[in-house]
């Protein structure tokens, strides 16, 4: 069976009695009453976030503070038994509590008549079915003045914080193709090789042939640049000797790390310290690409360039 249901519009504009309410006593939840608010002609949509209490002083001098339920920007309320548990006429008012706002209803007047004779005897008494819900939600003093003991074996990651746990478990599997940097060397410990290379000579690039052929000149590498003077005088041979004591000087060596695999030793055992790469360093892959235009230094030399043509 459900419950009947009487339909009330209140303009909350106004604070007089707008409704009269008609029940018996001894009906328990077998009324329904649909309040439909208005604020002057416009409709006031109760929201679903509010909290509405049902208010009114028996009688006998009893009180009821009930919850309602919202539905659709209505307020329902079910008539409980200690609703009615006294005969008479007294004023009932809804509270509508939302975002730090309070409101409430125009009085409605509720009609409670006794019945031929009771079936049972209900004794009227005060009804807080909100605050007693708001109560049934507060742990036990025990809960609230126990101490956390730490286990044994340390703390359960279901013990932690939910946010907590959250974060444990991103960092589980966070930047693992980073931990080994057996691929990478710092910046300061490749430039204490790159102090034993310069720029790799070029024709075409770095080295230009004076017109006179007798003259090239060199840019870059550690000594900023050089020019070597040829004598053109000589005999093919002796131009082809001195051809080849240039190019002795000037050949450039493929840069090789002795210490390589003591760099990538040192290097792995960060492993498990480092969770990213450090600005400071750059890849060996990247580094040889510098280097692939660098050759090793010679002491007490610079740079020069052969102004033969590639047949001599």
């Amino acid at each position: 069976m459900d419950a009947l249901t009487l339909k009330v519009n209140l303009d909350c504009l106004r604070k007089d009695s707008q409704a009269i309410i008609n029940a018996k006593v001894g009906e328990a939840n077998g009324r329904k009453v649909v309040f439909t608010l208005y604020e002057g002609r416009t409709a006031f949509s109760v929201p679903d976030g509010a909290s509405v209490i049902f208010r009114a002083q028996k009688p006998d001098g009893t009180i009821l503070y009930n919850n309602c339920v919202i539905d659709d920007g209505k307020v329902e309320y079910t008539i409980t038994s200690q609703t009615v548990a006294v005969a008479g006429v007294y004023a009932c008012e809804l509270q509508i509590v939302s975002d730090g706002r309070i409101i409430y209803s125009p009085y409605v007047t509720l009609n409670v008549m006794d019945n031929l004779y009771a079936d049972t005897e209900v004794e009227s008494s005060n009804e807080f079915t909100e605050l007693e819900n708001a109560l049934n939600k507060i742990p036990p003093l025990e809960v609230i003045y126990s101490k956390y003991t730490k286990p044994e074996g340390g703390i359960p990651k279901s013990d932690l914080a939910q946010d907590v746990q959250n974060s444990l478990n991103k960092a589980s599997t966070a930047l693992q193709e980073h931990q080994s940097l057996a691929a990478y060397r710092t910046a300061e410990a490749q430039d204490l090789i790159d102090n034993t290379k310069q720029d790799k000579l070029i024709a075409g690039e770095n080295i230009t042939i004076a017109a006179d052929g007798k003259t090239i000149s060199a840019t870059g590498g550690g000594g900023g640049g050089s020019t070597v003077e040829l004598d053109t005088t000589l005999s093919e041979a002796g131009k082809a000797a001195d051809a080849k004591a240039v190019g002795d000087a000037l050949a450039g060596k493929q840069n090789t790390i002795s210490d390589l695999e003591a760099i990538r030793s040192g290097a792995a055992k960060g492993a498990t310290a480092l969770q990213s790469v450090p600005s400071t360093y750059r890849t060996a892959s990247e580094q040889d690409t510098i280097d692939s235009s660098k050759v090793d230094k010679v002491t007490g030399k610079g740079l020069s360039s052969n102004d033969y043509t590639d047949a001599a």
